[in-house]
């Protein structure tokens, strides 16, 4: 969970916890909730989409990758 910012597609994404899920929110798009689900250690998937959540050398979530079928690794550090 946190909030994530990327620079290279100015966007934010809000991860939390609702109802026993994940889910994910992009400002900017209000009505938008992407409940996502377990595919294996440390990534989540909703349809084609599947975010991972990217470990520092400390071993403490620092960033997400997002990829779909036209978008691959967009980095967003976590700023939350």
């Amino acid at each position: 969970v946190g909030v994530y910012r990327s620079e290279e597609a100015p966007a934010t994404y809000r991860l939390a916890i609702e109802d026993g899920q994940l889910k994910a929110r992009i400002d900017g798009w209000p009505d938008t909730v992407v409940p996502l689900s377990p595919s294996y250690r440390d990534a989540f998937e909703s349809g084609p989409m599947l975010v991972r959540f990217r470990r520092g050398a400390n071993g403490k979530i620092n960033a997400i990758s997002l990829g779909e079928s036209r978008m691959w690794d967009l980095r967003a550090a976590k700023v939350k």
